[in-house]
């Protein structure tokens, strides 16, 4: 289906324009939502010739798994505005509106800008290893001048998206993103620019201009239990001992038989590190792959040796009211004119473990805490293998959190 934009109040000239598309292969044939996004795209384009703005003003945000029609989504788009901003990847699920969209249906975020713009590099790297100097690269590609903050769609399996982030922290602006998905499977992620479909990339979109905001919030609503153990061997991101036990056979002391079941791990007990938990915020990891021959955990970023570790339990209840929470904050500081009149556009990055967690519960994240009906229209997002937030002006990976990103123009 296509959401439109609600009407704004009157007398009220909107700053941005935002439309949201769901695309399945069949609606490509039947030319129904597919036809709507080329007509608004043409519409753009008309505009653009007659100088009432330029392409960099267009941001268009493609989410999904199906290859082939996400790439001909980018294709049709950039014949009719070339060099158009796009971004995207593939997913564990998508975000529409307030609406879960599970299946090869592709999402579509269009939006334009009056004041601000948009400009999208790609990174490729060759291996694991190449994280940090990536981030760094990124950080100094993009020119410093009114940029207000980074948006990142990283591939999501073969980057150390902890060093990743440590690299991205030379940029002085908000760095915010996420890790890409592939519903579950663990083998291979993708990210897409106006150039296609790319593998071991990175997307980021610098958002330019003195008018333009970014309200950023997440947190996790995930509880911690038991003791603290010390990491005791480990190499990058997989944890072999805490407290010279093997890390499954800690987990089977809660698991049981279940202890070598990657989903069970993967669904209820993600841990919390930090160097020091009574001076330092703990930073989140989930389970990735499971390895039961040499009893050890894959996680989904570095967990360094010598650093602190708390079990954490995810709860149905706590990870609402913590979406709630995010909700309403970002809601509150907008300003009153831009909130009354829906004058914005969001994105919300959240974790597959989060999908898998809620289970048939999962809109009530999308659904719970806000009364803004408005975005309905206004919002677009997915759910990934990790997400990059930027907290007290320090860019890290986090795991199993809610994060919402709102972008408005003064």
């Amino acid at each position: 289906m296509s959401v439109n934009p609600t009407t704004n109040h009157q007398n009220w000239i909107p700053s941005i324009t935002t439309k949201s598309y769901r695309i399945s292969k069949k609606q490509i044939l039947q030319q129904e939502v597919y036809q709507q996004l080329l007509s608004d795209l043409q519409n753009y384009q008309q505009q653009i010739q007659q100088g009432v703005f330029n392409s960099n003003q267009l941001l268009m945000i493609v989410l999904g798994n199906d290859l082939a029609l996400v790439k001909k989504i980018i294709f049709d788009a950039q014949n009719l505005i070339t060099n158009l901003p796009t971004a995207g990847c593939t997913t564990a699920g998508n975000i529409l509106g307030l609406q879960f969209v599970a299946g090869p249906d592709v999402v579509v975020q269009l939006n334009g800008v009056t004041q601000s713009q948009f400009h999208v590099q790609s990174f490729s790297f060759q291996s694991y290893e190449d994280s940090y100097e990536l981030g760094r690269r990124m950080s100094r590609s993009f020119v410093k001048d009114h940029l207000q903050a980074l948006l990142v769609f990283s591939e999501g399996i073969s980057i150390n998206g902890a060093k990743l982030t440590h690299g991205l922290r030379e940029i002085a602006v908000p760095v915010l993103g996420v890790l890409a998905g592939d519903d579950f499977k663990t083998v291979a992620t993708y990210v897409f620019d106006q150039q296609g479909v790319h593998n071991k990339s990175v997307v980021a979109i610098g958002l330019y201009g003195e008018h333009l905001h970014v309200v950023a919030e997440s947190e996790s609503g995930l509880s911690s239990f038991g003791i603290e153990r010390k990491v005791t061997k480990s190499d990058k991101n997989i944890l072999y001992e805490l407290d010279h036990r093997p890390v499954l056979d800690v987990y089977s002391e809660y698991l049981g038989e279940n202890a070598a079941d990657k989903m069970a791990i993967h669904l209820m007990y993600s841990i919390e590190i930090s160097e020091n938990f009574q001076r330092k915020e703990g930073l989140i990891r989930t389970p990735l792959l499971v390895d039961p021959v040499n009893k050890c955990i894959v996680f989904t970023g570095e967990i360094p040796q010598g650093e602190f570790v708390r079990l954490l339990l995810a709860q149905t209840s706590g990870m609402i009211d913590a979406a709630a929470m995010i909700s309403d904050s970002c809601q509150k500081q907008l300003p009153e004119s831009i909130r009354q009149n829906a004058d914005y556009f969001s994105l919300v990055f959240s974790c597959a473990s989060r999908c898998m967690g809620l289970g048939s519960r999962i809109e009530d994240e999308l659904q719970t805490g806000t009364e803004d009906i408005q975005l309905e229209s206004k919002q677009l997002g997915l759910y990934g293998y990790g997400e990059i937030v930027t907290r007290n002006q320090v860019c890290s990976l986090m795991n199993q959190t809610f994060s919402k990103v709102i972008i408005y123009e003064d």
